[in-house]
């Protein structure tokens, strides 16, 4: 067994580009969130837990945001993998001690419709994350009793191959390489992170063969947990022996959010610690993911400036933050960070992050097939009430407007006074009386409710609120390509 240990930490970084395009609200009081992109059409399905014991799919068009399809299931913590194309993809779950796992399948494209097809059960257990590659196979990990576990499966539906056991541990995360020829799992045991390949073939034959030495890092001090991993997704850009693993390392009152690069003939390439310089304050977890985007590998993470004795945009802020690398690890500039080791804000609201439970995901064309204005990342995150969406593509990532002065601006302010039974907004930054705002009024649940349309008095609007219940909304503003959204409370 081959343990790496002493490895050098990254040079400092910290500025942060703040976030103004508008974060969608999915749903509320969720955790555990997945994402995954349909190639081609960008169709977006996100997974995340009900209070009831249920988990929630649930298809976002990525241009629009809008609704496409949503089901309803049994099961707690789900992750979510596409097949190489949008006709189907897996669901991996929990439910009454067992990992399950169900497919999808696309029925209609427009509208878009998915269909529930068969719900399998795996093995006992719990943590389950799946992934698939341009290819379609698969390949699943779980945990149970102290132990990890994985399998490859097809689809059509699903099937999966013989359960495999690894080695003790939590947590686990597993990827498969584009070549169909390496598995990489990475899970965490006695606090040490662990990071292993397999041959995929030996794999689903039942065996366990290890395609390059174990690498074992110890923790700083208080033991690593929650490791995610990802790898390239297309020769185009990098070898597919290419991965990245991601974890956050505990320290006294604190967490550090480590990112170790690797290729997995070659061993270790990089590593960063990838929020140097904005260390966090306990008991917050930053829980980091990562993803391949194309020549980028992009980290992101729950952040908290509280004690970070680090410049922060708001002091009492926590933030979900993004920051990019190159495939050897290298901070770098590009199309979600103007420049090497920046960090992009990626939420929009200043709320309480504590829990964000990131998802990140990126896919491009069907069966991964290049075509350069077709790339697209989705961002999943939640604060302790809602869960939020963002989409980007690498022209037109999340970028702040500016003034002639170049300083980061805010186009729509919103001042909402509740009157009686109605809703009046002032749209501040309105750039003539004769534009005209549209609103759209989201509850607490994720679900919109139909409003009137508004009247105008110069940058005054007024919304007819006498049919809506008492409670906490959230209010979104359009003003041409401007759009803005604060959360409001009304009552009568």
């Amino acid at each position: 067994m081959l343990t790496f240990c002493g490895l050098m930490t990254a040079t400092s970084i910290g500025q942060v580009n703040p976030s103004v395009n508008p974060d969608t609200p999915i749903w509320g009081v969720t955790s555990n969130t997945g994402i995954a992109i349909a190639p081609f059409y960008q169709w977006q399905a996100v997974v995340f837990d009900d209070p009831g014991g249920a988990y929630i799919i649930q298809w976002l068009d990525a241009a629009s945001g809008a609704l496409l399809d949503i089901d309803k299931q049994p099961g707690e913590n789900p992750d979510v993998a596409y097949y190489g194309n949008a006709d189907a993809l897996v669901v991996a779950y929990e439910l009454g001690g067992d990992i399950w796992v169900d497919d999808y399948y696309l029925a209609t494209v427009s509208p878009t419709d998915y269909n529930l097809g068969s719900q399998t059960p795996v093995f006992c257990g719990e943590n389950p994350n799946v992934d698939m590659n341009s290819s379609g196979n698969g390949v699943l990990t779980w945990e149970c009793g102290g132990d990890v576990f994985m399998c490859c499966f097809t689809i059509g539906s699903f099937t999966p191959g013989p359960v495999v056991h690894v080695n003790s541990g939590t947590m686990p995360d597993v990827a498969l390489m584009d070549d169909d020829d390496h598995v990489v799992s990475t899970y965490i045991q006695g606090g040490q992170l662990f990071m292993e390949t397999y041959l995929y073939a030996d794999l689903c034959a039942g065996g366990l063969s290890p395609s390059s030495g174990s690498v074992v890092i110890p923790p700083s001090i208080a033991g690593f947990e929650w490791p995610r991993v990802q790898t390239n997704r297309h020769s185009a850009f990098g070898p597919p022996q290419l991965y990245t693993v991601v974890a956050q390392d505990g320290v006294p009152g604190a967490y550090d959010v480590s990112a170790y690069f690797y290729n997995a003939p070659g061993g270790l390439i990089n590593v960063q610690n990838v929020n140097a310089g904005a260390n966090f304050c306990g008991p917050d977890n930053p829980r980091p993911v990562v993803a391949y985007d194309r020549d980028e590998v992009h980290v992101a993470w729950a952040q908290d400036y509280t004690c970070a004795g680090f410049p922060p945009i708001d002091p009492f802020e926590l933030d979900v933050l993004m920051v990019q690398c190159d495939h050897n690890g290298n901070f770098s500039g590009g199309s979600s960070t103007p420049g090497p080791g920046m960090l992009q804000e990626v939420n929009q609201f200043d709320l309480d992050f504590t829990n964000s439970a990131t998802s990140l995901n990126t896919e491009y064309d069907a069966f991964y097939g290049i075509n350069f204005g077709n790339s697209f990342e989705g961002v999943v995150f939640n604060d302790p009430g809602d869960l939020f969406w963002k989409r980007r593509d690498m022209f037109n990532p999340w970028a702040p407007y500016k003034n002639s002065g170049d300083e980061l601006e805010d186009p729509i302010t919103i001042v909402k006074a509740p009157d009686f039974g109605q809703i009046k907004v002032t749209v501040e930054g309105m750039e003539s009386e004769s534009e005209v705002a549209t609103f759209t009024l989201i509850d607490n649940s994720g679900r919109e409710i139909e409003l009137s349309p508004a009247t105008q008095s110069g940058n005054v609007f007024t919304l007819d609120a006498s049919s809506l219940s008492n409670g906490i909304y959230l209010l979104n503003c359009t003003v041409g390509d401007r759009t803005k959204t604060e959360r409001i409370a009304h009552f009568k």
